[in-house]
């Protein structure tokens, strides 16, 4: 009973978040997340699948208004939560590869949208990013022994 209060008490303090809708309408809603995820024991969840994807959704759309908002550390760990949900979730995927890409961590991209390809594989844009991908690792590794191959270079005029 203590747990449901204080678990009561930090909802009620927590500010409603701002979120678009599909119309462009700005809808106010408070993250029930948590409460869901400690009303529904695991086997409620296996009776009604679609509880996965729903919550899924809801981390997704979380994690997307923190990502604009640019609180980036908690975006990510929320679009992840959406993927422990529902492993294929698109947009999560997506996101996840992007960041990493643009933050300069191909290699921890390749995962994202690898599995992103398996749930849309005519989607030309995902293997388009993949490719860039591997593209800036080899880059990355020609450029490592190229500097590699100078300073040896430079050691042995060194002499």
């Amino acid at each position: 009973l203590f747990l449901i209060l204080h678990f009561f008490f930090f909802l009620v303090s927590m500010e409603p978040i701002r979120i678009l809708d599909k119309k462009g309408n700005i809808m106010q809603r408070r993250v029930l997340l948590v409460m869901s995820m400690f009303l529904m024991n695991k086997s409620a969840l296996s009776e009604h699948p679609t509880h996965h994807l729903n919550l899924a959704q809801e981390y997704y759309l979380l994690a997307h208004h923190l990502y604009q908002e640019e609180k980036n550390d908690r975006a990510l760990h929320f679009f992840k939560k959406a993927l422990e949900f529902d492993a294929h979730h698109l947009p999560s995927l997506i996101k996840l590869g992007d960041h990493y890409f643009h933050t300069n961590h191909p290699q921890e991209s390749i995962p994202y949208y690898r599995a992103a390809i398996q749930s849309e594989p005519g989607n030309a844009h995902l293997h388009f990013n993949l490719g860039l991908c591997y593209m800036k690792i080899e880059k990355s590794a020609i450029s490592m022994d190229w500097t590699a191959a100078q300073n040896k270079a430079a050691g042995i005029e060194k002499k």
